[in-house]
């Protein structure tokens, strides 16, 4: 199941068919995703502190 924002139309989604994709995109998203303690690092380093 899923659930979309498409230009102001919000749709719920229960195709698997149609879930498969968003749910591919959103795994790839979340593999490249730092962690929370490297994001922070980040957000200090751009920061300069």
């Amino acid at each position: 199941m899923g659930y979309g924002e498409f230009e102001s139309v919000n749709r719920l989604i229960t195709d698997p068919d149609e879930v498969r994709m968003p749910a591919a995109r959103y795994g790839s998203i979340r593999g490249q995703a730092l962690s929370p303690s490297d994001s922070c690092a980040l957000f200090e380093t751009l920061l300069g502190e």
